[in-house]
This record gives C-alpha cells, sequence and structure tokens, in this order.
C-alpha cells in the first residue's frame, strides 16, 4: 500500500506519509482516516482511500474485465501512457493488454488471476510486441521467429539465418491419438563431451521415434509453408555461402528458387540503429547496435527456439472433423474454430475469398492445408441454401455474430456469481430475437444422435436466452442449435404465446 501512494499514479511524498502515520493512521485503506481538519496529507490520502474502496466494490459487482476497464481509466493510465516517453507505443501497448485480457474471458478466470496475469504482461513473462497507437509515418521492421507470424503478412519478407539446423533424433515422445489424453514417452541419456550415452528407454522406444519423427517432419513442413507464405509482393530467402545445405532451414526452397534473381550482400553486414532497452520505438534519441553481432546472438539461441516450437497438448482429442485427421493428430477444436471464422466472415461480408479467409485461419490455428477446402465447401454449402437459418437471418431486422456476453445470474454465498460466453448467431425478427448456437462435431453426432446432443446441449441454449434477456433486455421469441454437419437447425426454445 505504501509504494502504491508512493507511486506515479498517487504521488504522495515521504514527508506526508510520516505525517499521515504520526498523527495516528494507519496503512490499511479498510480503516478509517483520522479526522484533522486542515490537515492536507490525511485529507490527500483519505481521497485515496475512498478511491480503493470504491474501485473494491467494482471488482464485487462487475466482471472483471469491466471492473479493471473503469478502474484504469478513473486512474488515468491511458493519458499516462500516451504522455509517457514514447507514448504512441506506450499507449497502444497499453490498450493491447486490455485486448489481452479480454480474450482470456472464456478461460473464466477471477480476478486474482487475471491480476496476476497483468503482472506476467508487465514483467515481460508473456512476451507480446508493442503496438502502436496510432501508425508510424515509415513502415516497420519486426524480428519474428515462424511460430509468432502466424496469420499475418507483410510486403517484403526475409528469411534470415540460414544456420544451425540439425536434425537430431527425438528424446521424448507424445501420444496425441489417445482418447481422453496425452500420454508421454521419455529416453534418458547422458552428456560425454561431444556424445550422449542412452541410460533408459521406455518399452518399444523404436516405435515411439519413429512416430515423433514423423511428427516433427510434418510440423517442419507446416512452418515451411507459413514462412514461404507471409510475403504480399516479395521473399527474400538467406543462404549459405559455404556449408551446403545441412544447417540451412531454407534448403528446401532451393530447388524453387534456383532461376530467381540473387540479392549481391558483399562486405560487412551495416550497422543499424535501433532502440535501447531504455528507449521505446518513436522517440527521437536511438542507440546504435552491430547487426552482424545480433545476428551471431539470435543464431545461438536458435536451439532455445527450436525446443519451444514443440507442439502444445491437444485437448478435447476425442472431437475429429470430418474426413478423420492426419495421423498423430486430432482438430476437433481446431476445425470449430474455422468453421466458426468462416461462417462468421459468411454473414458479415457474403462476397468475401472464403478460401484466403480459410487459409489464414488454418495457419493461425496450425492446422494442415489440406482442411482450406473442406471448410470452405461446409461454409458454402451453407451459405448457399436459401432456406435455411442463416438465410432467415439476413432477411431479419438486424443479425449479429460471436457476440460475448457475461452477465451476474445470481447471489451465491454473498458473493456475485457471473456467467459468461459466446452467442453464435443473433437476429432479429418483427417480434423478437432469435438465439442460434452451432455445432461443428460431426463424429460426436454419429456417435451420440442429434436428438440425444440436443437435449445435452438445450441448457446451454437456455443460459444464451437468459443472457440475452438480462444484457439487453430485449424479448427473445425463439433459440436452437445449428448442427453444421448436414446443415439441419433443431429448435430448444420458443416462446410460449
Amino acid at each position: 500500500l505504501v509504494a502504491a501512494l508512493r507511486s506515479e499514479l498517487f504521488g504522495v511524498s515521504d514527508p506526508e506519509l510520516y505525517e499521515f502515520k504520526k498523527r495516528g493512521g494507519r496503512f490499511d485503506w479498510r480503516n478509517s482516516v483520522p479526522d484533522n481538519p486542515g490537515d492536507a496529507a490525511n485529507s490527500d490520502i483519505g481521497g485515496i482511500f475512498e478511491h480503493f474502496h470504491q474501485s473494491r466494490e467494482l471488482v464485487d459487482t462487475l466482471p472483471a474485465m469491466t471492473a479493471i476497464e473503469r478502474i484504469a481509466c478513473s486512474l488515468g493510465l491511458p493519458a499516462m501512457a500516451g504522455a509517457s516517453a514514447g507514448g504512441n507505443v506506450q499507449a497502444g501497448s497499453f490498450g493491447k493488454a486490455i485486448e489481452l485480457l479480454r480474450s482470456a474471458r472464456a478461460d473464466q478466470w477471477s480476478i486474482s488471476r487475471t491480476v496476476e496475469y497483468l503482472g506476467e504482461l508487465a514483467r515481460s513473462e508473456e512476451p507480446h510486441d508493442g503496438t502502436p497507437a496510432r501508425s508510424f509515418p515509415e513502415g516497420p521492421v519486426r524480428i519474428m521467429n515462424l511460430h509468432k507470424v502466424k496469420g499475418l503478412q507483410a510486403p517484403i519478407v526475409f528469411l534470415a539465418g540460414p544456420y544451425g539446423f540439425a536434425g537430431y533424433p527425438p528424446d521424448f515422445h507424445i501420444d496425441r491419438r489417445r482418447r481422453g489424453g496425452a500420454r508421454g514417452y521419455l529416453k534418458l541419456s547422458k552428456s560425454e563431451g561431444f556424445a550422449r550415452r542412452t541410460l533408459a528407454l521406455p518399452p518399444d522406444w523404436k516405435k515411439w521415434e519413429e512416430e515423433e519423427e514423423k511428427f516433427a517432419s510434418a510440423e517442419r513442413k507446416r512452418l515451411l509453408y507459413v514462412a514461404a507464405t507471409r510475403a504480399e509482393n516479395r521473399l527474400i530467402i538467406t543462404r549459405r555461402e559455404k556449408g551446403g545445405r545441412s544447417n540451412n532451414p531454407w534448403a528446401f526452397f532451393e530447388a524453387t528458387t534456383a532461376g530467381c534473381p540473387v540479392v549481391d550482400t558483399q562486405g560487412n553486414p551495416p550497422t543499424a540503429r535501433l532502440p535501447s532497452k531504455a528507449e521505446t520505438p518513436g522517440e527521437e534519441e536511438e542507440s546504435m547496435i552491430d547487426t552482424g553481432a545480433e545476428l551471431e546472438r539470435i543464431r545461438k539461441s536458435k536451439k532455445l527456439i527450436q525446443r519451444a516450437g514443440y507442439a502444445r497438448q491437444r485437448a478435447k482429442p476425442e472431437m475429429q472433423p470430418p474426413g478423420g485427421t492426419l495421423p498423430g493428430r486430432h482438430y476437433g477444436m481446431e476445425w470449430g474454430s474455422l468453421l466458426h471464422t468462416l461462417l462468421e466472415t459468411s454473414m458479415k461480408a457474403p462476397a468475401a475469398d472464403l478460401v484466403s479467409v480459410a487459409r489464414s485461419a488454418t495457419c493461425e490455428l496450425d492446422m494442415p492445408g489440406e482442411f482450406v477446402e473442406k471448410a470452405v465447401d461446409v461454409v458454402k454449402s451453407i451459405a448457399g441454401d436459401p432456406e435455411n437459418i442463416f438465410a432467415r437471418a439476413r432477411r431479419g431486422e438486424r443479425f449479429l455474430t460471436e457476440v460475448p456476453f457475461t452477465y451476474r445470474q445470481c447471489e451465491e454465498n454473498g458473493r456475485p456469481l457471473l456467467i459468461s460466453g459466446v452467442v453464435d448467431l443473433a437476429f432479429q425478427e418483427e417480434d423478437g430475437w432469435v438465439v442460434v448456437d452451432y455445432k461443428t462435431d460431426a463424429g460426436a453426432v454419429e456417435e451420440a444422435g442429434r436428438a440425444a446432443l440436443t437435449e445435452k446441449y438445450a441448457a446451454q441454449v437456455e443460459n444464451y436466452v437468459r443472457a440475452w434477456r438480462e444484457c439487453t433486455g430485449e424479448t427473445v421469441k425463439e433459440a436452437g442449435i445449428y448442427y453444421t454437419e448436414g446443415g439441419e437447425y433443431v429448435r430448444c426454445f420458443c416462446r410460449q404465446a
């Protein structure tokens, strides 16, 4: 509390803090401030304590994100960020932090977890690029690894650093085909000089080693696809002058680029002017950094980047998209996200190029390109049906897609119970709103049957109806589930006459 009082947020001086304590004040915002008329220090600290009380009330009565935004505005944080050194990036990055918190709302975080995540962002434990509030007059140059560029594009892209790639045999395997969760197999070895001595192996290790090598090969191909498709106008690929293909991660492209012009880069690398750690992009003062030394540092850290590139464990592996999966991987959740993205795009912009959107989405979701055509075909068949629920939505007075909501349902043990979710589609007709939830899991439909699934999800749909009423105060006349596999709309709720 004392640190907050002394900070630039409140600006209480040390003599004022001492005087407050000497007059009987306690550094506990839940206690009242001694009543000393004319004492400026007590008056100021009392006002700050009152601000804490109001903030606590916001946290207790509002969704976490709403409370945090109101508290931030009452403290003047957006204005403070904009007025600080490098204010353009500081203000934009502040807004980006708020958006990152919003994107995490689906995890139903508590206020304490939300504050913990804010600390991680502030300490850069979860790194993100800064974002300017307004565009710079000149285009920026961004240095990123392939895992970070998924879904992004730029007019000119350099595939830099043709060093450090080596194909070592795997020392672990994750079996991603198991229902109910993944299982890991670990090879234990010990370093002895430049070699490693094997200490212990799981049963059937040769089989698991081959499976992991297949997966790693497929992962490298996906990353190369990402690398090759980021450039809008020009792609420049670096290659080693000596040493051949063995350690060049871009060797895959050599056959394709054999007839392309070569960019001459003879001589020492130029010195680039980049902001130092203490400075922010956009400032007039700049520092000098040796690009050659920086590339050497990146080369040495490449092994860490590669280690970080192993695939994450998949949630809900039993969910499968139509047409099966690639060996060792399941894409049920990603398939649902892909269809949701394309359906939203199709509703908002019927003339949009769905293939381009699907390609970008599959890169972002780390899905193979084979799902692009499947997903586009599904969405086009849905959009082309003049009698389905989507055509009906377009004929309505207005429609909304992917609408997030949070509302307080009731009190539980004296604390608010907050319900959050996302309504896939809602449209308004003359006598009320219609709320629609998409279901994209074809495997679940085949296994349980459509009637059983509808009964299972009916309570969820009724929660959406209740949320729409609570948040908008308007009438919901109908709600239902749309099964993308088969294109069937099933009503779960209909207003009684």
